[in-house]
């Protein structure tokens, strides 16, 4: 309906007969344009919060772990898996923590994996959400650091 309006062999005034379109027309289209897009930020928030909110409730019901159980769950990773898992949480790529800790890159694919899997999640941001969650390396002086000549600070893309 308001595309019919706007095509240009409706007829309008500044359609297609080489006229300007009045101010107030002008004015109008500003106004519809604007709360379309009012209306499409307000959907994309409420779609961000029932996605955080689904999120969340995936750890505590869907999963069926409380905090406990997933906090038991770290002392399940090995020691390398423990550092992987904190290079995640520092926003690592896999060819980063191969770097950081002298292995291959698919060595490093592979101990991401493990993680994942032992923390019963599908990706990074989920494990991550799993640490932050559950405080494990909140105020942690034993993060990670990078190998001597490594920065590990650069991303790779």
């Amino acid at each position: 309906m308001v595309r019919k309006e706007l095509e240009p062999s409706s007829g309008r005034p500044g359609a297609d007969d080489g006229t300007e379109p009045s101010p107030g027309e002008l004015d109008a289209a500003l106004r519809l344009v604007r709360d379309l897009l009012d209306w499409q930020i307000e959907t994309a928030r409420e779609v961000e919060a029932i996605m955080l909110r689904l999120l969340e409730a995936s750890w505590d019901t869907a999963r069926g772990q409380s905090s406990a159980t997933a906090a038991k769950l770290v002392e399940v990773l090995t020691s390398q898996e423990s550092k992987v898992l904190q290079l995640i949480f520092l926003g690592r790529s896999n060819r980063q923590i191969a770097k950081m800790l002298g292995i291959t890159e698919k060595t490093a694919k592979n101990y991401v994996q493990a993680v994942f899997r032992k923390l019963r999640v599908h990706s990074r941001t989920e494990a991550v959400l799993v640490a932050v969650r559950n405080q494990w390396f909140e105020g942690d002086s034993n993060i990670v650091e990078p190998r001597p000549g490594e920065t590990g600070a650069k991303p790779d893309r």
